[in-house]
């Protein structure tokens, strides 16, 4: 594993690279435990639909925005490595406090400083995968963004194979639900000891002014519709994102007769093959152009077209075929959609501003990706009768890619 500074990049090695993307993998499925165990939650502390809601998303996110705020106004990545293992280690113990706790405002406690403790941790591998000479700056994101994209699916599956070995060994000292919990939290230790061991590493380019938030800001004012337009473009994406991440478990179980489980470990796994070729395209494709993209919506926008295209395609599936066909496109497009996102925001400001760029942009598009999808989905669901799941998230895929071609075409023609 190379740690080499040359120049204004740091040679970091795929070694490097894995073990990033793995952590991050990591922190999407120790978030998507409350839905593996959720059956088992509600049976424990008496939950309520509303209750359980709460602990999947809400307790997260709005703490994880507003830690990634204080990490913009108070961290300084000179070395990123030694964050991002402090954070593995701060939300691996949240996590034990989750499968320890005893009620429901332990759960939502553990949850909350979840949420918190993961916000360090990608705006610091951003600030040191942008600069990386080896593998290149887009290839390298694209590697972190997948563990993103397959953390969630993958902690469905393997928090529902824990949970069956632990209900198989019939543990008397731990309900199988904490058994699973605990049992997660072990890879993140050797994670953390990883990441430790490249603490050394400091980020070049005077990387302590990345912890200063008004330069990032000027940058941004230079070209304030360039910067807005590409948020819109990027927000729409995940939107989409969590709009077909939440419910497509719920269309193929009730438009097309699975059971619940058979539902989900399917979605989980074409999301386990689609998504790592949507990220890993968009970084591969970016990675062929070293002069980047003089408009760097184009790449979002591509990717979004192929999601509307799906999601068409999902409404007019004939068949449980046709539909999960559907729903791997849709995943593939969102995925490069989301990672072509990250990618063309490293150029946009100095490198001793990204980290604060990452942290505002990730709080602000991850409060609106998870805040609009799957709710606005969920609502026009209601509206339109539960039979028309799939119309109801086509109507949300065509708003938002509606509302990033016209923020990509905004942004155009103010680059120019």
């Amino acid at each position: 594993m190379g740690d080499g500074v040359e120049g204004n990049g740091v040679r970091l090695g795929w070694a490097v690279v894995l073990v990033i993307g793995a952590a991050q993998f990591s922190a999407y499925a120790d978030r998507a435990l409350t839905a593996a165990f959720a059956a088992d939650l509600q049976a424990a502390f008496a939950l309520s639909d509303a209750d359980l809601g709460m602990l999947h998303g809400t307790a997260v996110i709005v703490p994880y925005a507003a830690g990634m705020i204080a990490a913009s106004l108070c961290l300084r990545a000179v070395r990123p490595f030694l964050v991002m293992g402090i954070s593995v280690l701060a939300w691996s113990l949240a996590a034990a406090g989750f499968a320890l706790a005893t009620s429901y405002a332990g759960l939502l406690a553990a949850r909350m400083m979840l949420g918190f403790t993961q916000a360090a941790f990608a705006p610091a591998a951003l600030s040191v995968l942008s600069l990386s000479s080896h593998p290149r700056p887009p290839v390298a994101i694209s590697a972190m963004t997948t563990g993103s994209a397959t953390g969630r699916s993958g902690g469905l599956l393997i928090g529902g194979a824990l949970l069956l070995l632990a209900a198989s060994l019939e543990a008397t000292a731990l309900e199988p639900w904490r058994a699973a919990s605990l049992a997660m939290i072990a890879p993140n230790v050797l994670l953390a000891i990883a990441l430790f061991a490249k603490s050394d590493v400091k980020a070049p380019l005077n990387a302590a002014a990345s912890g200063r938030l008004k330069p990032t800001l000027r940058t941004l004012a230079r070209a304030p519709l360039v910067g807005g337009s590409y948020f819109v473009a990027a927000a729409a994406a995940i939107v989409i994102v969590q709009a077909g991440g939440a419910w497509a478990p719920t269309v193929l179980y009730r438009e097309f007769g699975l059971g619940v489980a058979d539902s989900a470990m399917a979605t989980g796994l074409i999301v386990l093959i689609a998504a790592p070729l949507g990220h890993l395209g968009a970084g591969r494709i970016a990675a062929a152009r070293p002069g980047g993209y003089s408009w760097p919506h184009a790449p979002i926008l591509a990717g979004l077209i192929a999601t509307f295209v799906s999601a068409v395609a999902l409404v007019a599936a004939p068949s449980l075929g046709w539909a999960a066909l559907a729903l791997f496109g849709f995943c593939v497009g969102g995925g490069f959609a989301a990672a072509a996102a990250l990618i063309g925001l490293q150029p946009m400001f100095p490198a001793e501003q990204r980290f604060t760029a990452n942290t505002l942009f990730l709080s602000s598009v991850t409060l609106v990706g998870y805040g609009v999808g799957p709710l606005i989905t969920g609502l026009l669901s209601d509206s339109l009768g539960h039979s028309e799941l799939r119309l109801a998230l086509a109507l949300v895929t065509t708003g938002a890619v509606a509302a990033a071609v016209l923020a990509g075409w905004v942004g155009r023609h103010a680059g120019r």
